[in-house]
């Protein structure tokens, strides 16, 4: 089979994902979307807003805001610090906030007093010529939170060194040092020890063992990572951060090391939480068969295919044990104006392979995507992951009595019983993802097929002619 075929295979295999592409790089616009309007409504692909107008909000603003940011100038500073318009003054690349231009408008920018501020202040910008000078020089201005959090400084150990702590007693010393019971200090730390851009060497962390926050620091990859340093503070890590931190030196044999320490799945019942570290989501392990034989036990191959690297050949091999249904994610479902109910949304492990960024895809990997069928098993796994039948009826999940699923469309179909018996509403209602996407390097070959455009209508006309209609499940 040549590459065309393959691509226009797997893209009949997935068509929303495709379609969203499609119509997000501008390939499909409003003419022919309104000429295939009818396919796009039986695939819940709606009409995309910047079709019904010529230019919505959120685009104007963003014009507005980079037509500012263009214009902006070390002759027209004070025109945009009496706006207040800091996410220009803090992230043009026009203008350089040195030490002189600091101290002329000092009393006039936005430092970022509050404490749990997000807004763009000088505290945060980037477009900083940072040094120890400078750093000392404002200290007492400086928002030390969103300081700490900043990745364009070049962090010294004079300037960390500057806000350790030295009177526990005080709010302020003279020397302008932190006191170490303080929330400001500990947050100060805890950012200190996850920012990436401080190279975290033995030595550093041996300085300052006493304010370092370990639970950050085990998620930080600037880190000198090494079995001897894992070893030295064996007691401090927390090992579910650190079973989820890619730029450790992952073997087999450091596995083995610690294998009774570290979270081999992740927790299901935070599935939205961004605390979701786990071996088997770790995208610094490339998994190859003899891995995978060793520890088969202890990972979950959904959570692989989603999230970490694996050889093809583990594919192939291990086909039944990646040929599952898992969770995604939740969504909210409006059945009246007063009442919102949430649903768990599930897909197959070859539809979130399609969208795992740390593969690399090969015609081959296309093809064998495009020719997996929805999952046939019969039990479903402790690991959150579920299998479904022939018919994609998922037997048994979470919440949901019955539901049916398609791999290509991620639709499911909740049944009126299971409605009734959580909002005492007899109704059907269908609801499909709208996040489908695939991995970059996937859409980079299966763009430049639909490049040509007969390409792209013999596409739509095929499309054209599925039926994307399921029938409900029975009410049972």
């Amino acid at each position: 089979m040549d590459s065309n075929s393959i691509i226009k295979r797997f893209a009949l295999k997935f068509p929303i994902q495709t379609l969203n592409h499609l119509i997000n790089d501008g390939l499909i616009d409003k003419e022919i979307y309104l000429e295939y309007e009818s396919l796009f409504t039986r695939l819940k692909i709606a009409l995309p807003y910047h079709f019904k107008k010529s230019i919505n909000w959120g685009t104007k603003r963003i014009i507005e805001e980079n037509n500012s940011v263009s214009t902006l100038s070390y002759d027209n500073i004070n025109q945009f610090i009496s706006k207040k318009n800091w996410s220009v003054l803090f992230k043009s690349d026009n203008i350089l906030w040195d030490q002189s231009l600091i101290t002329q408008y000092k009393d006039s920018i936005y430092w970022g007093s509050s404490i749990s501020s997000t807004e763009s202040s000088i505290s945060s910008a980037s477009n900083v010529l940072w040094s120890e000078e400078l750093i000392n020089e404002f200290f007492d201005r400086f928002n030390l939170e969103l300081l700490s959090r900043n990745k364009s400084i070049v962090w010294s150990d004079k300037i960390l060194n500057r806000l350790k702590f030295n009177n526990a007693n005080s709010e302020w010393n003279k020397e302008g040092y932190l006191p170490n019971n303080s929330v400001v200090f500990h947050n100060v730390w805890s950012n200190l020890s996850g920012n990436s851009s401080i190279k975290w060497t033995d030595e550093l962390i041996s300085k300052y063992y006493d304010f370092i926050n370990f639970y950050s620091l085990s998620s930080n990859e600037n880190v000198e990572w090494s079995i001897r340093l894992i070893d030295k503070y064996i007691d401090n890590w927390d090992w579910e951060n650190l079973s989820g931190n890619p730029s450790l030196p992952w073997s087999i044999a450091l596995l083995l090391r610690y294998k009774e320490r570290l979270y081999w799945r992740r927790d299901h019942k935070r599935i939205e939480s961004k605390k979701n570290n786990s071996i088997s989501t770790n995208s610094g392990i490339r998994w190859s068969v003899n891995q995978f034989i060793l520890f088969e036990s202890l990972i979950n191959p959904f959570d692989i295919a989603r999230f970490a690297s694996v050889d093809v050949s583990v594919l192939y091999r291990f086909f039944q044990r990646f040929n599952v249904v898992g969770p995604t994610g939740y969504k909210h479902i409006k059945y009246s104006s007063d009442h919102w109910d949430v649903i768990q949304v599930f897909e197959t492990s070859w539809s979130v392979l399609a969208k795992n960024p740390n593969f690399e895809y090969t015609y081959e990997l296309l093809n064998f995507l495009s020719a997996q069928e929805s999952p046939s098993l019969e039990s479903v796994s402790s690991d959150g992951a579920s299998s479904i039948d022939n018919h994609g009826i998922v037997n048994s999940l979470e919440g949901l009595s019955q539901c049916r699923i398609r791999d290509e469309d991620i639709l499911l179909v909740i049944n009126s019983k299971l409605i009734n018996n959580f909002t005492n509403i007899e109704k059907r209602t269908r609801v499909a993802s709208r996040c489908s996407f695939f991995n970059q390097s996937i859409w980079v070959n299966v763009k430049n097929y639909f490049e040509n455009y007969s390409n792209l209508k013999d596409y739509l006309d095929n499309l054209m002619t599925v039926d994307y209609s399921l029938p409900h499940p029975s009410a049972g």
